[in-house]
Parts: C-alpha cells; structure tokens; sequence
C-alpha cells in the first residue's frame, strides 16, 4: 500500500520535471521543410502558380541581396505559435548568414492564427508596427473569409516591394538576364557540339590519310625499249705510235753492196752451164736493226671482199 503511493507520486514527479524541462529548453517539433525550400505547404491551400510565383520572386531577391521571404503553412500547431515561428527560423537558417536577412510568415490554418518574424539583420531597417500594418490590411481581410491563398500571395507580394526598395533590387535587369540566359546557354550548349564535331573530324581525316597512305599501291613505271648503241670509239688526243714487228730471220745488207736491181736469167754475163757464180761478191754479217722501205714477196692469203 505504501509502495504503490509511493510509485505515483515519484511518477508525478518525474512527469512535471519533464514539463519543466521542455518548457525551459522551449523544444517544439516541427514540419519537415519541402525541397522548394521558400515554400512548405503542409495544409495544402496554394496551388501549383502560386507556389512557383513565391519560389521565382524569392530568387531574384536571394541572387542579389541574399533575403528571402519563406512562407509556411500547417494545419494545427501544438505549440505556441511564436516559439514554432522561432523554431522554424533558426533550424532551417533563413535568409544570408552574415546579414541574416530572412523573413518567415507561419499560417496555421486549424489554430486559426498566422505569424510573421524577421531576422535580425531587418529588425531595424522594417518597423514592427509597419510589419502590423501589412498583416492587418493585407491578409486579415481574406483570412477572415477563408481565401487563404489570396491574403497569403497579397503580403508577400508587400513584403518583397519592401525588400526590393530595401535592397536597390532591378527586376528587369534580373528579368531579362533570366530571359537571355537559356538562350546563351543553348548557344554555348551548340558552339561546344560545333567544336567537339571538328575535333572529331579533324581526327579522322589524320587518320583515313594515314592508313590510305601505309596500304597506297606502288606504281610500277615502264620505260620504253631502247636498243642499246655501241659507244663511239674513244677519241684520243695524242693517237698512239704502233711499231712494225722486228723479224730477226731476216738478214740486213749494207745499204753499199745492197744490190740495186736483180739479173735477168737469161742475162748474157751469166756463163752458161753448171758453175759458180765467181761474179757474185760475198758479204760479212752483221747485227740486225730495223729497216724502212723493204719491199714483199707477193705471197699470202687477204681477206675475201
């Protein structure tokens, strides 16, 4: 008996110290952010244009002054609105780190009840009570009658001419920079096509006169027949001397008893019968030596012409 009683009161115990707990550390459960990251609408009450209006606005203005206008919607809260609000704010980390420029609207649809909270880099530059004026004139109206879409589109659309005149913010430099930025990028997207074919064609033109050059037939080249000519005879400028052969059988008679012209035989100083020739001198032999002006036999054999 006393056990149990005591088990109940060191569960309440612990119960109120839990409470205690939360309500220090102020811990709120949140919704998950959506992928859009400007634009989580959990209670499902903007369409698919107004969704991308906010997301196409929120650009512009985050490219060139790093704000952005985060809208969030669910369907009931368990929490005080505010410490969701500040939740919300710090775990998603809105707007520019340095400047922290964020600004967030919560619209809670089943609580009936909606907040807007600014970083601190805008709490001096946009009044609280400014900030009032807009939620009250802009979104009070249609909120109270349930177009929550129309008052939600109607203040953001306040809070980004505040931001635009805020920040210096050229929509047309922005728009048509947008405009022309496919357009250039589908021209690079062709020049880099264009470029990427003529490497490749270079390539393989290298390629085909390389291998139609390494397989390329050899022509042969047939000369015409000439017959060939005998080379003319070699033309000398001083002829050679070509000597007579010398004939050592020959006897040489002194050029004194050299008989001038031979005897007839039927000469009448020749004495007739057999006898010497007692009227013939006789000569004494001596070396050979070439002679000139010799006269022939008349035999032989020439060639037959």
């Amino acid at each position: 008996m006393h056990l149990s009683k005591w088990f109940k009161q060191l569960t309440l115990l612990v119960s109120m110290l839990m409470m205690c707990t939360l309500s220090v550390f102020g811990y709120v459960e949140i919704v998950q952010q959506d992928d859009s990251y400007f634009v989580t609408d959990t209670a499902k009450v903007l369409d698919a244009s107004t969704e991308e209006y906010i997301v196409s606005k929120n650009q512009i203005l985050n490219e060139t002054s790093g704000a952005s206008i985060v809208i969030v919607t669910v369907d009931l809260l368990n929490a005080d609105i505010t410490d969701y609000a500040y939740t919300i704010f710090n775990e998603w980390e809105l707007g520019d780190e340095t400047v922290n420029n964020g600004i967030l609207l919560l619209v809670s649809i089943g609580d009936q009840d909606y907040y807007c909270m600014l970083g601190r880099g805008l709490e001096n530059k946009i009044q609280i009570d400014d900030l009032q004026t807009i939620l009250d004139e802009e979104l009070e109206p249609d909120f109270a009658l349930g177009n929550y879409q129309q008052g939600i589109r109607k203040v953001f659309d306040a809070l980004y001419q505040h931001c635009v005149h805020l920040y210096n913010v050229d929509e047309n430099a922005m728009n048509s920079s947008a405009d022309t930025t496919p357009v250039f990028s589908v021209v690079s997207n062709i020049m880099t096509v264009m470029r990427i074919m003529m490497i490749v064609f270079v390539v393989v033109t290298i390629l085909m006169i390389l291998f139609a050059s390494s397989y390329r037939r050899r022509t042969v080249v047939r000369r015409p027949y000439r017959p060939l000519t005998p080379p003319p005879p070699p033309v000398y400028s001083n002829p050679p001397r070509y000597h007579r052969p010398v004939y050592t059988h020959r006897p040489s008679y002194p050029s004194s008893t050299r008989p001038l012209s031979r005897p007839s035989a039927h000469s009448s100083s020749r004495p007739s019968g057999m006898g010497s020739f007692s009227s013939r001198p006789s000569s004494s032999r001596s070396s050979f030596s070439p002679r000139s002006g010799g006269s022939t036999r008349g035999a032989g054999a020439g060639r037959k012409r």
